[in-house]
């Protein structure tokens, strides 16, 4: 409720004013005291709500993060390259998964971390790391990097390991490792012998029927054993292979052998006695050879089968009798899947009776029936070769989509995207130049390092580095 204060300037307002002025400023002057009182309770009750909230504050223990998590791990580009880091939170352990090149260990001994996202602290030994510092991680591989992470909480902790993969080879690369002997000690291979994978097991063949024998995961430590064979003289080594896990030759007296072991050997009747003078090699579900007919005519062949393995042989084409005529010595072939889901067979060879032969002519076939000649276009003026330069008992193989092709003398390997065009290859792919060869050779996968041959000699082949090894 409102109250009016009257203020009268002079005494005659107040005479006919009505109003009783004592009264009035005695009443109005106790209101006023009254405001003021309240507005000074309010107040304190204010103030001292305050204090109360302030003091219970003091009170409150304020929890600290206990994650000691790293979240992001990375370096410095190398080579212009930002390589990617794997964080496995479980072991503890930091490293790229794509090794970086060679010679990049002259990068990263001084080289910085440019992103580490962390809740806490990270010490390097009992320093705590300065992103700004370079870092020594050249030798990570060896001795990796230790990193602790401190939480927020000063308590919980954290050890990680880093490590920086670098290739030690160049990708895609021969490494050769001298070796004393890949035979028996004491031992000699003389004459040109024969090298065949069945299953996980080497057989080295030679010319003297002693059979030599290794495992694949041993041959490289030159684990080997001699064991006895009955495989008789007549048996042509050249024309030996295997197929399903059997080894098949042709004999000089028309008799096709098998054995299951290398060691036992034993004449499929149903193969042999038919005119088969060699075999070419081999597809998923036949083996392709050349036969001969009554008038001593040739053509190609292939195995037929029935519900309990290979029956017979079916005749296909007459081999060309010109040029450019089909090899039928030191033949070798390998069969690979395109990309259109074919089977395919390229071999090469040499030819009987060559005349100063200044290339070789690979083959292919896509049903061992019918084969056709992959010829070298001719340059304009004659001046560049594209043709793959003539070889003693050539060998053929497979790698990165790519043909590879050398000679009995190991000089050098040449290359070939199509089989058509061939070029010497001069950097990575390279023989020994120090020391030659024997020529002991298989062609198979090497399950381990993805290597598409195996040379065995004086030297061997220890692996084929590619890309995504370190």
């Amino acid at each position: 409720m409102d109250y009016l204060i009257i203020l009268y300037k002079t005494l005659e307002d107040y005479q006919y004013s009505n109003k009783k002025v004592s009264i009035f400023a005695l009443y109005n002057k106790q209101i006023i005291r009254m405001r003021i009182r309240s507005l000074l309770v309010i107040v304190s009750v204010f103030f001292a709500s305050f204090v109360v909230v302030s003091c219970l504050g003091s009170d409150t223990v304020i929890e600290y993060s206990s994650d000691d998590t790293i979240y992001a791990f990375e370096l410095d580009t190398v080579y212009r390259v930002n390589y990617a880091f794997t964080i496995d939170q479980i072991k503890g352990k930091i490293f790229n998964k794509d090794s970086m090149p060679v010679g990049a260990d002259t990068i990263i001994n001084r080289i910085l971390i440019t992103n580490l996202e962390v809740m806490g602290y990270v010490l390097t030994g009992d320093s705590l790391l300065n992103m700004s510092d370079s870092l020594d991680l050249s030798k990570t591989m060896e001795k990796p990097l230790q990193l602790t992470v401190l939480a927020p909480d000063g308590v919980s902790k954290k050890d990680y390991e880093v490590e920086v993969r670098v290739h030690r080879q160049e990708p895609d690369s021969l490494i050769w490792t001298q070796r004393t002997s890949y035979l028996l000690e004491g031992g000699s291979i003389t004459g040109r012998p024969k090298a065949v994978l069945l299953g996980d097991t080497i057989l080295v063949y030679t010319p003297d029927r002693e059979v030599y024998r290794a495992l694949l995961n041993n041959g490289n430590e030159g684990v080997w054993k001699e064991d006895a064979t009955d495989l008789p003289v007549t048996a042509d080594l050249s024309s030996m292979l295997a197929f399903n896990d059997t080894l098949y030759v042709v004999t000089t007296d028309d008799k096709v052998l098998v054995s299951a072991d290398g060691l036992s050997w034993s004449e499929d009747t149903r193969l042999s006695g038919q005119g088969i003078e060699a075999l070419i090699g081999s597809f998923p579900d036949m083996i392709a050879g050349i036969k001969h007919d009554t008038e001593e005519k040739k053509f190609f062949c292939t195995t037929t089968s029935d519900l309990s393995g290979l029956s017979g042989w079916e005749k296909g084409d007459e081999l060309p009798e010109t040029s450019p005529l089909f090899p039928l010595k030191s033949i070798s072939s390998m069969v690979y899947k395109t990309k259109t889901g074919l089977w395919k067979t390229f071999m090469m060879g040499n030819v009987d009776d060559e005349t100063n032969p200044v290339s070789l002519i690979p083959w292919f076939s896509l049903d061992g029936l019918r084969w056709t000649a992959v010829e070298a276009p001719l340059s304009s003026d004659d001046a560049v070769s594209y043709s793959c330069p003539y070889m003693l008992q050539p060998s053929i193989i497979r790698y990165d989509d790519k043909f590879y092709a050398f000679g009995s003398n190991f000089e050098a390997f040449y290359v070939s995207t199509e089989g058509i065009t061939w070029s010497k290859v001069k950097k990575l792919i390279l023989f020994p130049v120090t020391h030659r060869l024997s020529p002991i050779r298989i062609n198979r996968i090497n399950r381990k390092w993805l290597t598409k041959t195996a040379i065995y000699g004086l030297y061997g082949v220890d692996r084929v580095k590619y890309g995504g090894d370190a």
